[in-house]
């Protein structure tokens, strides 16, 4: 279905069976003022064109654009590319809906214009075999030029419009057309008039001057076409020197002169002569016109070159890092790769020497794996070292605690020998002589009995103690055999006397107060055999006679009785010796052990040597141990008392578990319990207990260090199997080569931290600190190298950009911790000269500067169209030959290597200066002095239309591969 863009812009469809001529009837009805205008400006000729298509097929939309052409001359134009493009395109509707443009279905040579411009000539100058060459000549360039510029003028009068962006091929592809006349489209125009013109010359000639046989071959259409080229470069070439013509009156004398000489800029490479100043214009119009940013590209290369340090240089292009740049040296490589190759190679010949020179000189990477391997064995060795001197340390201590323990190991016999001596100087030292010397005080009151006192009042208390005698009266009893008898003696039985008033008598009774004395000992004895025996009622009884005894002499001391008064005195002697410390009361224990030891002093039934220190030592009982402290403030030498409570008690520490059986050292634990029992009754002996607390202090103390030493012991211990089996950073190099050792660490999940572990470990030691510098050099120039050794001039391996890119992208900052600050920005220099000079480098179809520095005049990437065209004309391999015919012919028309502009591009491209220069070079950029696309496209139609004219004939296949 075709679609017809309406004048008011919009696109419709029409049926496909709709003949043209309604369409354009029905376009004129809707739109009488532009058909109105458009039959105004529509030549006056017979323009009546022939259905399109071929014998079978329905009529295509070709007649829709002989409808459109002379309404918008930028279609018409336009249409001369779809008659070559056509069979491209699939022959019918194969860009139908294109806004603005419209799809010919007609095959090549077979389109509206190439039918309309025969038959409009034919009108003109008769019919072209009728003609003479002057006519034909005529005809030609008449035909050829108004096939230039209808669609120019066109083309020229809708840039604007057709800057809009395109949304499918066609629409592109006019766009393409369209940019020469952008700038200035007379200038263009008129070039592309010129060039029509030329193209029809070349093809009279031809006509007239090629041999019969050869316009009557297959090969007439290949023919024809190289002629139109030819010409129209020829017409474009003249119109420019005539052009030129004034320009170069007035700069031949400068020429000649030399004052047109760029003598700043290099010299011509390929002459040896200055550049010439319109040379270095139109190069820098060129460079100008091709970079996307020149000031950008300026200012991108200066600060890239500032990062690369000394050296080859990347060429231009990458330098600028723009985009046109970079097309225009892809041209230039094409065209001479040589010198690039050259440049290619130095710049990685430079990246690789640079990577080697990080190695310090006269440093290999074994300086480092030899260091940490004897690092190691350090390690392992100051470990079993410091084990050594752990166990040294706990074998000392522990003779040190057993050396400790041992003045208490040996009081643990002294405790049998310490109890005898607690007793003799209870007893021996102190307890006896003091009895005996207040017995001694007693028997001096009355020794020969001559004080002789009346106790008649004692009779009725005697009797009393004789009733109550119970079995007490048996002298194998508690009462001894001659206290009865005293008693008796001193207070007789039935004496009366008459008194004096001789009134009824009473008893009589006179004893000496020697007897008296005698006899109070041991009725104080009695009193607690009594009371042990529960005779309480003998008991009461024997306090009372004794009492009264007292109260006897008593009274004879007031009435001056001198026998009396000494007893008296020896009362109060024994009360100040023997009170304090044996007679403090019944529950005093010092007291009872008097009263004991008196029960039975010579066989000490009653009161045992051995259980002397135990009836007084006893546990939480304190009133014991004071008892004992006073029995020894009253002996001779209370310090050997205490000494021998002090070797009782520590004898008593050492049997209670308080040394360890099998270290022999003390247990403070077991000690302190021991202390803690004992409590207040080993507070009444101060420095004893002074020492039971040291001793747990120095045992506690002893206990601790020794843990210490043995947590030191398990320390070193670990210490030797961590330095053996866990060796840190140092695994990476234990066993392994330099840059394998570099490589672990960098694959270790942790690379800065492993990088940093080594960096550490050879801190100190510069021959190893440079060994680890070369073994990551000996890494880089094995792993991140390739072996395309030819990329290189000295052979050496190419630094791999995009090995070393991955490992700066991973591992930057741990290459940074071996290298120093200026060895790091080295490296980078080279990944950065080498990102720089990987970059891409082509040159896009269709861009006038890389047309012009790929292929000269005429782009080879331009003969698509002629291409396509002709395989399916003539088949794959039959109009393969042909377009090999004609690309041999376009590299024939290509400029000379040494053209001045071309080498001036190619030496600006490793002159980064020069680049500089003409990037910025105030020059005018002007417009195109002609469409070239449009110049071939009328050429290749020329050949088309020779194609159709000759039935398709072409060379044989085997020709045409040669």
């Amino acid at each position: 279905m075709p679609v017809v863009t309406m004048p008011d812009g919009v696109p419709v469809a029409f049926p496909d069976d709709m003949p043209p001529e309604q369409i354009r009837s029905l376009i004129e009805q809707k739109f009488p003022d532009a058909a109105a205008q458009a039959s105004a400006q529509r030549p006056q000729l017979d323009l009546e064109v022939e259905q399109p298509g071929v014998a079978g097929e329905e009529p295509g939309v070709g007649n829709v654009w002989q409808g459109r052409m002379g309404n918008n001359p930028l279609t018409a134009g336009i249409g001369a590319v779809f008659d070559l493009f056509g069979p491209a395109a699939s022959s019918r509707g194969a860009i139908e809906g294109v806004s603005d443009l419209a799809s010919v279905a007609n095959p090549v040579g077979g389109g509206s214009l190439a039918r309309m411009l025969p038959k409009a000539m034919d009108q003109i100058f008769g019919p072209a075999d009728e003609m003479s060459p002057r006519e034909n000549l005529g005809r030609n360039v008449v035909r050829l030029g108004t096939n230039a510029i209808i669609p120019a003028a066109g083309m020229a009068g809708n840039v604007e419009r057709a800057a809009r962006p395109a949304a499918t091929f066609a629409g592109r592809m006019g766009q393409k057309l369209m940019e020469p006349y952008a700038v200035n489209p007379g200038r263009a125009v008129a070039g592309d008039v010129a060039g029509g013109v030329g193209a029809g010359t070349g093809i009279s000639a031809y006509e007239e001057y090629a041999p019969e046989s050869v316009q009557e071959s297959g090969w007439d259409p290949v023919a024809k076409t190289v002629a139109a080229l030819l010409g129209g470069v020829g017409g474009i070439t003249a119109m420019q020197g005539a052009r030129g013509a004034v320009n170069t009156a007035r700069t031949g004398v400068k020429s000649r002169l030399g004052l047109d000489n760029e003598t700043t800029l290099p010299v011509n490479e390929a002459t040896g002569q200055f550049f010439k100043a319109d040379e270095v214009n139109e190069a820098a119009k060129f460079v100008q016109e091709g970079a996307s940013d020149p000031e950008a590209a300026v200012r991108t290369m200066r600060e890239t070159i500032s990062q690369l340090g000394d050296g080859p240089l990347p060429t231009t292009g990458p330098l600028t890092n723009d985009v046109g740049m970079l097309q225009m040296e892809g041209g230039l490589r094409r065209r001479g790769p040589k010198p690039f190759i050259e440049r290619d190679r130095a710049v990685d010949t430079a990246a690789s020497a640079r990577t080697s020179a990080l190695a310090p000189e006269g440093s290999t990477g074994r300086d480092a794996t030899d260091y940490l391997e004897n690092v190691q064995r350090e390690r392992v060795g100051q470990a079993q070292m410091e084990e050594r001197n752990a166990q040294e340390a706990q074998d000392l201590l522990r003779r040190t605690r057993r050396q400790e323990a041992a003045p208490l190991q040996s009081m643990a016999g002294e405790g049998g020998r310490a109890a005898a001596r607690i007793d003799e100087t209870v007893v021996d030292q102190t307890l006896v002589p003091t009895q005996e010397r207040m017995s001694a005080n007693y028997r001096n009151v009355d020794p020969d009995r001559s004080a002789v006192v009346d106790v008649s009042e004692l009779v009725d208390q005697a009797d009393a103690v004789r009733a109550s005698l119970g079995d007490l009266n048996d002298p194998a009893k508690v009462l001894p055999r001659g206290l009865l008898n005293r008693i008796e003696n001193t207070v007789p039985p039935e004496d009366f006397r008459v008194s004096p008033d001789g009134t009824a008598a009473r008893p009589v009774a006179e004893t000496s107060i020697g007897d008296i004395v005698e006899v109070m000992p041991e009725m104080s004895a009695t009193i607690s055999r009594a009371q042990k025996a529960q005779n309480y009622r003998l008991a009461d009884n024997l306090r009372s006679l004794r009492d009264s005894m007292k109260g006897v002499v008593a009274d004879a001391a007031e009435q001056g009785d001198e026998a009396a008064q000494r007893f008296m005195q020896a009362d109060e002697d024994f009360a100040a010796t023997m009170g304090p410390t044996f007679k403090r009361g019944p529950g005093d224990e010092a007291q009872k052990f008097r009263k004991d030891f008196n029960l039975d002093r010579h066989n000490r039934s009653t009161t045992p040597p051995s259980a002397t220190a135990d009836r007084f030592l006893r546990p939480g009982q304190p009133e014991k141990a004071q008892a004992l402290n006073r029995i020894f403030d009253q002996a001779p030498n209370p310090e050997a008392g205490r000494q021998a409570v002090r070797d009782y008690l520590l004898s008593d520490l050492a049997n209670s578990g308080a040394i360890d059986p099998q270290s022999g050292a003390l247990l403070p634990q077991v000690i302190r319990q021991w202390r803690q029992r004992w409590g207040a009754s080993l507070d009444e002996f101060p420095e004893i207990g002074r020492e039971v607390d040291d001793l747990i202090g120095r045992a506690q103390r002893g206990a601790d260090m020794e843990g210490a030493a043995e947590d030191l012991v398990r320390t070193a211990q670990r210490g030797v199997e961590e330095a053996q089996t866990n060796t840190g950073a140092l695994r990476f190099a234990l066993g392994n080569d330099p840059e394998h050792m570099i490589g672990q660490a960098l694959s270790s999940g942790d690379s800065e931290r492993a990088i940093g572990s080594l960096v550490n470990l050879t801190e100190g030691n510069p021959s190893a600190r440079a060994g680890l510098k070369s073994a990551l050099v000996d890494y880089l120039v094995k792993t991140k190298t390739t072996s395309a050794v030819g990329k290189t001039t000295d052979n050496t391996r190419p630094v791999s950009f995009a090995k070393l890119d991955d490992l700066f992208k991973k591992h930057e900052r741990a290459l940074a911790q071996v290298l120093e600050p200026e060895e790091m920005n080295q490296l980078r220099q080279v990944h950065k000269m080498l990102s720089i000079s990987k970059r891409d480098v082509q040159a896009t179809t269709g861009s006038q500067t890389a047309e012009r520095l790929s292929s000269g005049p005429i782009s080879e990437q331009s003969l698509f169209p002629l291409e396509a065209a002709l395989r399916l004309k003539f088949g794959m391999l039959k109009g393969g030959g042909i377009m090999s015919i004609i690309k041999k012919a376009l590299r024939q028309m290509k400029g000379s290597e040494t053209d001045n502009v071309d080498q001036l591009m190619r030496q600006m491209a490793f002159d980064p200066e020069l680049a500089r220069h003409l990037l910025t070079r105030q020059v005018d950029v002007g417009g195109k002095a002609w469409n070239a696309k449009l110049n071939r496209l009328i050429a290749y139609g020329a050949g088309a239309r020779a194609i159709e004219e000759d039935g398709g004939e072409a060379p044989p296949p085997e020709e045409s591969q040669n």
